[in-house]
């Protein structure tokens, strides 16, 4: 019995050093720019000119958003990832509206200076589906987490050091002209916005492993001269 207690607090310690040494961590990457494209050709100047990314479709046409993130700071091994959104106001004749997102295979370049047109507004709005969201008045006012699937981690990995984009589209729209509308008055402010937490597995250092093994034969060797001094 003495032989546990005294070896008991150096066991904890041991266990609590392997939880810390591989504990994961998470990273937050704001969007460098987002805008909107629309079905009838042409889009607004993007962030930060016009911080507006209201999405679905009114008096016929359909606005279909963008967000563009800066991934070259983001270390490999991305294992999770999050799409924070916020709504200030939510317009629509339906009770609740699905917004999804898109991967967007086109320019980048000419997503962001406004150059892109009917093809990269269809592309926005097809392709793989990277995750998706239901909205109502309810979330007027408030952030919205969209859980990213594999298809979107293999294409955030695939872009580190560079630029990624996600496109934006109401997959619920009726066929009515009366408005279908997320992300209203988002132009107001450029504080509102979006961003991309992104979670990592933590493999311990060869220098963790090396002090944790330490450690082990440390316990070992104390446990074995107790018991023979027992």
């Amino acid at each position: 019995m003495n032989t546990l207690r005294f070896i008991l607090p150096y066991l904890r310690l041991y266990l609590l050093l392997i939880v810390v040494s591989t504990a994961g961590y998470s990273v937050t990457v704001s969007a460098i720019n987002r805008g909107w494209y629309q079905s009838v050709g042409g889009a607004i100047a993007g962030f930060p000119v016009n911080p507006s990314y209201l999405v679905g479709e009114f008096s016929g046409n359909e606005f279909r958003n963008y967000f563009v993130f800066d991934l070259s700071g983001v270390a490999p091994g991305v294992t999770g990832a999050t799409f924070r959104i916020f709504n200030p106001s939510y317009v629509s004749v339906n009770s609740t509206e699905v917004f999804s997102l898109f991967d967007f295979g086109s320019s980048i370049t000419s997503l962001q200076d406004g150059t892109a047109d009917l093809a990269e507004f269809n592309d926005l709005g097809t392709g793989k589906k990277y995750g998706n969201a239901s909205f109502d008045l309810a979330s007027n006012g408030t952030w919205t987490n969209i859980s990213l699937n594999s298809d979107a981690l293999a294409d955030i990995n695939g872009s580190l050091g560079g630029l990624f984009a996600i496109g934006g589209a109401i997959t619920s729209l009726g066929a009515t002209d009366s408005p279908e509308v997320i992300f209203n008055d988002t132009h107001i402010s450029s504080v509102w916005g979006t961003d991309l937490a992104l979670s990592f597995a933590a493999v311990p250092s060869s220098s963790a492993f090396g002090f944790l093994e330490v450690q082990a034969i440390f316990l070992l060797f104390l446990g074995r001269r107790l018991i023979k001094r027992g």
